[in-house]
């Protein structure tokens, strides 16, 4: 799914709902086209996908065009960040509040900071005032190295890294 949809904080809440019954999201920044698969047996496309008004779509059944949807989607699934809003996974493990780790998997698929605020119900100050503690915590003077560090403690999903610090 194309990022912009977490900005709005009602379709943020619903992911996070599927996410928690166990859905695996992908976020990205721009997908080429709006796609739906069931199955691997079904794909639906908007016929016009800048007509949202009019729900026409091309019902594509099994064909070696379903399977280049299917390779299609696949591809933009892996290159996509993996989005986790639950804030529970591991955060004893590590060390992390829930909350925080729930604002270090938003700032790592792209949200700014006010997008971040939106979508948890608090204040754009509280974000900023979070991530820099949390810039703190692992000895960060950027943001490229608060992401860097986080990885390598394991707080983003993927678990920790041992590649050479930059």
């Amino acid at each position: 799914m194309e990022r912009e949809w977490l900005e709005d904080p009602q379709a943020a809440h619903l992911l996070a709902s599927c996410v928690a019954q166990g859905q695996h999201i992908s976020v990205t920044e721009k997908l080429p086209i709006k796609l739906a698969i069931v199955d691997r047996r079904i794909a639906l496309l908007p016929l016009d996908p800048e007509r949202e008004t009019e729900p026409v779509a091309l019902v594509v059944h099994r064909t070696g065009l379903l399977t280049a949807l299917v390779s299609l989607f696949e591809q933009h699934f892996e290159r996509g960040r993996r989005l986790n809003l639950s804030g529970a996974e591991e955060s004893a493990e590590h060390g992390l509040e829930a909350i925080d780790r729930q604002i270090v998997a938003l700032l790592h698929i792209g949200l700014t900071d006010a997008a971040i605020a939106r979508q948890l119900g608090m204040g754009h100050r509280t974000v900023q005032r979070r991530l820099h503690a949390l810039m703190d915590e692992v000895g960060a003077a950027t943001r490229f190295q608060l992401g860097w560090r986080a990885a390598r403690v394991g707080w983003l999903p993927g678990g920790p890294d041992n590649s050479v610090e930059p």
